[in-house]
């Protein structure tokens, strides 16, 4: 299907503990690039039943298909842009500054990744479980 100038192709599906990953190539004057959707049909809105464990999982496979690229650059968007994905990108700037062995300031960097999109990380038990995923 086209949108405008750019052209997006479903080519694979693979579903495997409730993280989905879409293969799509993706068409813009004339070049074709390959993304990956990567989509954790388990994270239900909040924080709260969702286990370090399922995040430090779909962290993996952010990681194993950012491998497959050439530019290793990901985008990360859950529902509306907002919870899941600050809860990934917090963590995968924390989970680096500790491999560094650096202590994250998780605050702060939540405060400049807001500064790019409002409402990042949306309510306490997200932050915490940010924290529990890196500890």
């Amino acid at each position: 299907a086209y949108y405008g100038d750019v052209g997006v192709e479903a080519r694979e599906h693979d579903g495997e503990g409730g993280i989905e990953v879409r293969t799509l190539s993706v068409t813009y004057n004339g070049e074709i690039r390959v993304a990956y959707l990567i989509q954790d049909t388990t994270w239900i809105g909040s924080a709260s039943s969702y286990k370090p464990e399922q995040l430090l999982a779909l962290i993996s496979r952010i990681h194993e298909y950012r491998s497959y690229t050439e530019s290793r650059q990901t985008l990360v968007h859950g529902g509306n842009g907002l919870g899941c994905t600050g809860v990934v990108m917090l963590t995968e700037i924390m989970l680096a500054k500790a491999a560094q062995a650096q202590i994250p300031d998780s605050v702060a960097i939540l405060n400049h990744l807001r500064t790019q999109r409002a409402g990042l990380v949306e309510n306490h038990s997200q932050f915490s479980l940010c924290h529990d995923a890196v500890l």
